[in-house]
């Protein structure tokens, strides 16, 4: 719009660039408060509270002030906030883009390793316990909508020709996982 350039040589040109998502991430709680905040979420999806540590030390999870707890996707796309009612109850809001993944990573291996949980795999990675290959791609759902990239990601790359869906240790994803491996089949 040319009408639009003419206001740019009164009030200069914008420096900083353009930010597809914004996330408000509230600043970072103390650590003993991080600590009971993680380990009441953990309790609340079926972990033990005991994995608290290892899944604070991610940077993709922030636990604020508010006692709100984000997990970032690796590519600051999208985030999920989970915030704990007067009731004790944790809901969760997803933020941005609705079928990204929590985590991507690629290489030239032929095998895929798919978490279904963000939570399982911080705790798995986080405790050092992965039972595969470091060399190995990885893929880590945020949630449902994550299949639909999980989809896009293996059509693009045919030589993934193994893919791997990691077993849950939470008793609340079991059918879920269950019911997300007979699809994909």
């Amino acid at each position: 719009n040319p009408k639009l350039l003419l206001l740019a040589q009164y009030m200069g040109t914008y420096q900083k660039g353009v930010q597809s998502f914004y996330f408000p991430k509230p600043k970072a709680a103390l650590p003993e408060v991080a600590q009971k905040t993680m380990q009441s979420l953990l309790r609340s999806q079926g972990f033990n509270e005991s994995h608290a540590n290892s899944v604070l030390k991610n940077k993709n999870v922030l636990v604020g002030e508010n006692r709100s707890v984000w997990l970032m996707g690796d590519k600051n796309e999208s985030a999920i906030e989970f915030r704990q009612e007067p009731s004790g109850e944790w809901k969760q809001k997803r933020h941005g883009k609705p079928s990204v993944s929590f985590l991507e990573s690629l290489t030239s291996s032929k095998k895929m390793h798919v978490h279904s949980d963000p939570f399982e795999y911080l705790i798995s990675n986080g405790s050092g316990k992965t039972s595969y290959s470091k060399g190995s791609n990885i893929f880590v759902m945020f949630d449902e909508g994550s299949e639909k990239r999980l989809t896009e990601l293996l059509a693009l790359n045919p030589h993934i020709q193994e893919v791997h869906i990691m077993p849950t240790q939470n008793h609340k994803e079991l059918k879920k996982e269950r019911s997300f491996a007979d699809k994909m089949k």
